[in-house]
């Protein structure tokens, strides 16, 4: 059974869906797909259409998002809801109906993504648990993105029946286990990385914060990595995707940037574990030219056609 494992990654997340398009240029097609936080949302398309119209779906997506989606308003805003007592300092009512407007309207639980099984991992709190949405076939996959992806304290918990949660990446950045345990032998994991070394420490509370926590993310999944590789009927193929230092987490303008980086990364690692691909297969990126070239190939054809028509009847 194959898995695609995707990780979280804020606004870095669209590099997985290069990377998803490199994966579909080898019809590399997942049975399984277990995402966190972004990795939920880029996960829904391919499970939703194995074909490219899942993987434009995606596209799709990154080329829409903008700032305004992820943190509206501004930060005297924010502030003020600090100072009010909520507990998130930007809505996330905004990324809702971005979602609702992006989602399929024939997607409504996981129950209706018929190309692969899709699961979700969120953090139930104050439990502290991992919470994997697509177990129950009839759960909501919209609720289940807004779960994963509740970035506290930036957005509040999301709240589902009288259970609330956060982001999945708290317990589980890449989930692997959870994709072991759900069937899967081979493994095409994801995997947006960062370096911590590569950005300046910053030495102000939230700087320190920020390090610690992705600290803590790092030690997690190299401890998942570690665990997956003894497993002894299990191939994993991590495909580490390191994110762009310079690019802040709230700017979404790079999308098309990261796409690209994502397959030009992706691409090279499944050709050395496979061999070159056949020359008949197009890059996706390259597809306007490829178009182009066939319909001036009919053209020529069809003047050609007319022309022995034209000789036979003069």
């Amino acid at each position: 059974m194959i898995a695609f494992v995707l990780s979280g990654g804020g606004n870095q997340g669209a590099m997985q869906t290069g990377a998803l398009r490199a994966l579909h240029e080898r019809n590399i097609h997942p049975d399984i797909v277990v995402g966190t936080s972004v990795g939920g949302l880029n996960g829904m398309a391919v499970a939703y259409d194995k074909s490219l119209i899942g993987i434009e779906k995606s596209v799709k997506v990154w080329q829409t998002m903008n700032k305004e989606y992820i943190f509206p308003g501004t930060l005297a805003v924010a502030i003020l809801r600090l100072i009010k007592g909520d507990l998130g300092l930007f809505s996330s009512d905004t990324l809702k109906q971005f979602l609702i407007r992006q989602i399929p309207d024939e997607i409504k639980t996981f129950a209706d993504l018929q190309a692969a099984r899709l699961y979700i991992v969120a953090t139930q709190i104050p439990e502290g648990g991992m919470h994997i949405f697509g177990e129950d076939p009839n759960e909501s996959v919209l609720e289940a993105i807004m779960a994963s992806s509740a970035m506290s304290p930036l957005h509040s918990p999301y709240k589902i029946d009288d259970k609330m949660y956060v982001d999945g990446s708290l317990v589980s950045h890449l989930p692997l286990r959870a994709a072991v345990e759900k069937g899967a032998k081979t493994i095409y994991a994801l995997h947006i990385c960062h370096d911590l070394t590569e950005k300046p420490f910053q030495t102000g509370a939230i700087g320190v914060s920020i390090w610690a926590i992705t600290k803590l993310i790092q030690d997690q999944v190299t401890a998942e990595i570690n665990w997956a590789k003894e497993q002894p009927d299990v191939t994993l193929h991590e495909i580490r995707l390191p994110s762009i230092a310079s690019i802040d987490a709230t700017n979404y303008s790079q999308s098309g940037r990261l796409m690209k980086r994502g397959y030009a990364i992706a691409k090279p690692y499944l050709n050395n574990v496979f061999g070159e691909p056949s020359d008949q297969i197009i890059s996706p990126f390259r597809w306007q030219e490829h178009v182009t070239t066939i319909l001036e190939q009919v053209k020529e054809i069809t003047d050609n056609i007319l022309a022995a028509e034209d000789s036979k009847t003069s």
